[in-house]
């Protein structure tokens, strides 16, 4: 058995439901004893052994156009020649020359953000977007997070093409659980001095954006004078940017505000499970397994609503009208306020999560990626 996975860095930089699709395949392997090899572009792609099982990852460039084309249409068809390749898994809605090509070719469609704005996007989802068509067309399986996600593509495709796209929501691992009383203690005292906190997912925003956040947290504990603090998920490279560190050193309320970069899936369980609620501001379909993670932890959460989180979580969320800092702080606010709303968003989204299983999602991708 050997198979090919195809992605981008880009897309693999969070934990993005393609991340989410590309771990349970590798988890798959790796408890079967076989090996992962990361090839490097400028590498000669020798086979490991010609009679061994193989899984091969290589992340695919993102050049302009022409770079892109002539990548997908000459050098991935060589490298599945050379070798020996049996399936190749696509993690970024592109396939190879299906002329030249005659392994099953089995595309993910990780996130419609790139569909609905293909302007505001990187070359290769311009690129993707430009031939969906084509690559749903050919091939061999097409598979992606939800109908509402279907059904937006169906708007872009044909319902003709769009019906050959299968669905396979994110299920939690079962390390998402909810914290003793214990657990969450010690996890405060780790992450919040002890304190209550909101845990905030912030991803790839500029700086405009996360002063919008103080703003709104501002604007909280202006209302309600506690020892609450907030917890910002954040990239690094804005949090040590001069720009930032000028404007955060004038907060007022900067010694309640800790920002956290990436982590240990098991240190965010516990940082996630100890939270007073999750805020989820990134407005990407493609985040949708840390609020899944949330709703498995007992932790409510406030973020924008989607058809695709509505169609997996319901009502369970607290959905927000807005990301302005006023349409955060009311959220934060109301939470904060209401016990009796914050346990029956809870109770809500542990009702839900009955429904997750992530053994039986990974046995379900699995069994769908040996037929093809």
């Amino acid at each position: 058995m050997k198979w090919l996975i195809v992605k981008q860095k880009e897309s693999l930089s969070e934990y993005s439901y393609a991340t989410y699709i590309y771990n349970m395949i590798a988890d798959d392997f790796f408890y079967k004893g076989i090996p992962i090899i990361e090839l490097i572009e400028e590498e000669k792609f020798d086979p490991v052994n010609e009679t061994s099982d193989v899984l091969y990852v290589i992340n695919a460039p993102d050049g302009n156009e022409l770079q892109l084309k002539i990548w997908y249409s000459l050098t991935i068809p060589k490298i599945l020649k050379r070798l020996q390749i049996e399936k190749a898994i696509y993690l970024n809605g592109m396939i190879g020359s299906y002329k030249l090509i005659r392994q099953p070719q089995i595309m993910l469609l990780f996130g419609t953000e790139y569909f609905v704005q293909p302007k505001h996007v990187s070359h290769w989802q311009q690129v993707s977007f430009k031939k969906i068509a084509k690559n749903v067309s050919h091939a061999s399986m097409c598979f992606t997070y939800s109908s509402a996600a279907v059904d937006i593509l169906s708007n872009i495709l044909s319902e003709h093409i769009a019906c050959h796209i299968r669905t396979l929501p994110p299920a939690p691992r079962s390390i998402f659980r909810m914290l003793t009383w214990e657990e969450k203690q010690e996890a405060k005292k780790k992450y919040a001095s002890g304190c209550e906190y909101y845990l905030l997912k912030a991803g790839e925003k500029t700086i405009d954006e996360v002063v919008s956040y103080l703003k709104a947290f501002s604007y909280f504990k202006k209302w309600q004078n506690s020892s609450m603090k907030l917890v910002i998920m954040i990239n690094n490279k804005i949090v040590q940017s001069e720009k930032f560190k000028t404007l955060f050193s004038t907060y007022y309320f900067r010694d309640d505000v800790l920002f956290i970069g990436e982590m240990q899936r098991e240190d965010f369980h516990l940082l996630l499970g100890a939270a007073y609620a999750f805020l989820m501001l990134t407005g990407f379909d493609s985040d949708l397994l840390y609020i899944v993670e949330a709703i498995q932890c007992g932790t409510p959460v406030i973020t924008l609503e989607s058809p695709s989180l509505h169609e997996i979580a319901k009502d369970a969320p607290y959905y927000l009208l807005g990301t302005t800092s006023d349409n955060i702080a009311q959220s934060m606010m109301a939470m904060y306020k209401s016990e009796r709303m914050r346990t029956t968003h809870i109770e809500k989204g542990l009702e839900i999560a009955l429904h997750f299983n992530y053994e039986a999602t990974k046995a379900q991708l699995m069994s769908w990626l040996h037929n093809v």
